[in-house]
Parts: C-alpha cells; structure tokens; sequence
C-alpha cells in the first residue's frame, strides 16, 4: 500500500501538477505572444497614418513651392491669380480654399471674395515671414470650423518676402482617407499643446493598447487606441506542447523509479547482507571455541601420527591434512571478527615493531610461493592505537593474497612509512592485478576470486582498519600489479 501511495505522490508530483503548471503558463506565453502581435500591428497602422499625413503636408509645400514661383509674375494681375489658385484647388481634392496674402498681411485675392482686404493677423503668418519657411498650423474658420493651413512664403529675387500663399486642407478628407486605410482603429490627433485638430472611428470601444507617436516634423502627435479583440489560442498547439511535455515528464518519471529501484535494490541487498553477516557473527561466536577445540586435538594427533609414520606416502598424506586444518582454523578466525565487536580495550603498538616481528613468516610464505619479498621498514618508531593481534592478522592476510597473485620470480614490498601525523603501510606487488569490476566489489562480504575463498578476507581487513579509525584503499591494474595502502592516524606512546 505504501508502494502504491509513494507512486501516486511521484506521478503526481513529477507529471499531474507540473503539465498543469507548463500549459498554464504555455497559454498564457501564446496569449502574450497575441497581444505582442497586437500591439505591433497597431504601431504599424499607426506609422502608416503618420506617413499618409507627412505626406500629404510634404506634397502641399512642394505644390505652393511650385506655385510661388509662377505667383511672381500674377502679384499684380489679381484675376489672373484667382485663376490659377482656382484650377490649383480642382487640381487636388484634398485642397480648401487658396489665398494669395501681401508682404503686409492683407489677402489680395483668393478661391473665395469674402476675405479680399482683410489682414490677417495669426501667429503661422507671422512665423513664415520670420524663418522664411512653409509654416503648417490649425485655425478655427468662422470660430468653429478647425482647417489645416498650409503658409508659404513667395520671395523675389532678393530673397525678400514679396507675398505668401495659404492653402487649406479638408479635414474631412484626409479623415475618410484614413479611416479607409485603418478602419479598425480609432485615432486622435493632437497640436503641441495638447488640444485636438481631428479624430476618426470615436464610435470604436477604445481598448487596453494605447500609444502615443510624434510626427517628425509636425508639432503634432498621434495617440492611438485598438479596440479590444478576444484572443484566440490554438487549441491543436496546446494539445502538441500537452503531449510533448507529458512524453518527457513520463522519461522523466520513469528514470526516476528505475533509481529509486535501484536504490531500493542497494538497501535490500545491504540489509540481506547485515542479516547474514550478524547470523554468521552469532554462529562463530557460539562455536568458535567448540571448532578450535577437536581442531587442537586432531592437529596433535596427526603431528603424532607423522612422526610414527615415515613413509613418504603417508608423510603426504599428513601434510594435506595439515594444510586443511590450518585453513579451516584460518576460515574460524575470520568469522570470529564478524562476531560481536572485541571487549578488548585497543593498545598502543609499534607498527615498526609488529612488521619486523612478523617478518620472517612471511619470508617463509614468500619462499613458499618462490616470489622475492622487500621489507622497507622506516627507523623511527610509529605508534598507532590498534589491537596487536588483528594488525598482523591484516597484514599477513593482505600479504598472503599478493604471494598468491604473483608468479614465479615476482617482487612483493612491504613498506612502513611516517607521513605528517599518520603511519602510511603499503603492500605492492607486480601480479596479474585486478580489473576495475573486481576492485568495486573486492570489499563486499562473500566476494572472491579464488576457487576455495570466503570472501570474508578483505572484507574483515576493512572492518578491523575502520575499527582503528584508519583507512584502507586498493590500487590495482591487469598485468601490472596490484598497491595496498593502510593509514593509521599516529598517536603519543606516553597516553
């Protein structure tokens, strides 16, 4: 029950709640994107009408510029003038009314009779004649009629101002125009002081996009306004990011179960292996002594029985029974570690001392397996705190499996080294070594390489050294050789 609550909480975790998560904010992405799109569709209608305006300013001036210069020759002929300032408004629907204005302000003539002799008085008259420029501002006709009027300068030969040219545009054309081009928008335009010349499409719902844009070189601005539009999300985009997100948060999911498995399988495996050591640990430590017993009295016997019999057959015979009670003796003390943790109080030991005094057993045991044996053993003393016992029983272990690694004529070292607050012993040889499998598992309990092991040796070489509070680590490469390293921390031999 457990089993299935922990993977309903994962799958809930890792592909339920974060798919929620990533559409939600996918949508909202895609809904961003759309209003993105709106806005910059709006920019555009609204630099399209900036530019229809500009334009149509630009082409006015242009147009008076050409009709100043043929003025010069009607200032004086104001019939003459009406006429052409006539044929110039049917030229372009776009034009009001045109005026030919003196030096002094006064019209002289124009499309209409009714403002023959007036001055006229605004501000743009007066600017053109100052900068000597087309002037382009808005006034009120009749106080409340708003009309664009174009001012141009006429300038003589001596670049003197001899008269100007007015011209008035339709507001209401230039509104049909532009509601043509944009019909979906609703637009304002405004002068410098922030007052209203003209807008198109005010029966539009102004939406929650709004924009203001200066003319280049109007004194004007443009503001505008999209109306609000339902965003619509493609339902078949959202299904594809649905199934692709839900396709990786399921490998995900399941790479995640496969560790938790293999986790899992590491527990169980390392909980089989605490119950079987512990099982083993309570049999060698309620037998041990019943083994050791009849294992003295039978190795007395046959030590009795060969010295009674010297035949070479027997002597053999003797011999083999030797060497298998002396391994089963071997096997008996390895399971003893495995036991209870010694009640033994640790003591002070000279590793320099333990490996000299164990030394010639293992030339015996190097001369036994016809390999040549390098003891380098430092000068100074190197207290460690250790059971003496079990020290040697790790050093003769370890050096017993490097004799069996070895061939004929190989080289084994033992060396005993100080380095800064730690005694370095190190056991090489130049056997077959190990291969990088066999050196991930060579501490696990009941793995060996031998046909006749326990797979306790190494194993309980560890547990001893870690008991110490040392460390123990294994170098090894195939046909080269195999380096074993204890460090044990150094202690005072006054404590």
């Amino acid at each position: 029950m457990n089993i299935i609550r922990k993977n309903i909480f994962l799958y809930t975790a890792i592909i339920i709640i974060p798919t929620i998560l990533a559409v939600l904010l996918f949508k909202q992405y895609l809904e961003n994107q759309e209003k993105l799109e709106l806005q910059q569709d709006t920019l555009k209608l609204g630099e399209l009408q900036q530019q229809y305006i500009q334009t149509l300013i630009k082409e006015t001036v242009k147009s008076l510029d050409v009709l100043s210069i043929v003025s010069l020759d009607f200032v004086n002929k104001k019939e003459d003038m009406k006429s052409l300032l006539l044929k110039t408004k049917k030229t372009d629907k776009r034009y009001g009314d045109l005026y030919l204005v003196n030096a002094k302000g006064v019209v002289v003539t124009g499309t209409k009779d009714d403002y023959n002799g007036i001055e006229v008085r605004d501000s743009y008259i007066k600017s053109c004649a100052k900068l000597k420029q087309a002037q382009v501002t808005v006034v009120k006709e009749d106080g409340y009629k708003k009309l664009i009027t174009v001012c141009n300068p006429v300038l003589d030969e001596n670049n003197a101002i001899s008269s100007f040219l007015l011209v008035q545009l339709k507001l209401e054309y230039i509104q049909s125009v532009l509601e043509l081009l944009t019909p979906q928008i609703a637009v304002k335009i405004t002068d410098q002081f922030d007052n209203k010349i003209f807008t198109i499409n005010d029966d539009l719902k102004v939406g929650d996009y709004q924009q203001s844009m200066p003319f280049e070189d109007l004194p004007w601005k443009l503001h505008i306004n999209h109306p609000q539009q339902e965003i619509n999300i493609d339902s078949n985009t959202i299904l594809q990011f649905t199934i692709v997100f839900l396709i990786v948060t399921h490998i995900i999911f399941f790479v995640i179960q496969f560790m938790l498995l293999q986790r899992d399988a590491i527990r169980q495996k390392k909980i089989h292996e605490s119950q079987k050591l512990k099982m083993l640990g309570t049999l060698a430590a309620t037998t041990a002594h019943e083994i050791k017993n009849p294992l003295t009295g039978i190795k007395g016997l046959v030590q009795l029985l060969s010295e009674k019999y010297q035949n070479n057959q027997d002597q053999m015979y003797f011999s083999v029974i030797q060497q298998e009670i002396t391994r089963i003796n071997e096997i008996v003390n390895e399971f003893l570690v495995l036991g209870k943790p010694s009640a033994h109080p640790l003591e002070i030991v000279d590793l320099k001392a333990v490996v000299a005094e164990i030394q010639p057993i293992l030339q015996v045991e190097s001369n036994n397996h016809s390999t040549i044996l390098y003891v380098n053993n430092t000068e100074e003393d190197l207290f460690v705190c250790c059971l003496k016992d079990q020290i040697k029983q790790v050093i003769l272990n370890i050096t017993k499996n490097s004799f069996e690694a070895s061939s004929p004529g190989d080289q084994v070292a033992i060396s005993v080294a100080k380095e800064q607050a730690n005694a370095i012993l190190t056991i090489e040889d130049n056997g077959k070594g190990m291969s990088k499998s066999t050196l991930k598992k060579i501490f696990e309990p009941f793995y060996t390489t031998k046909n006749y092991g326990t797979g306790l040796g190494l194993y309980v070489c560890k547990r001893i050294i870690t008991n110490f509070n040392g460390t123990i680590t294994i170098n090894s490469k195939r046909h080269i050789g195999t380096t074993i390293t204890i460090v044990l921390p150094i202690v005072d031999s006054k404590k």
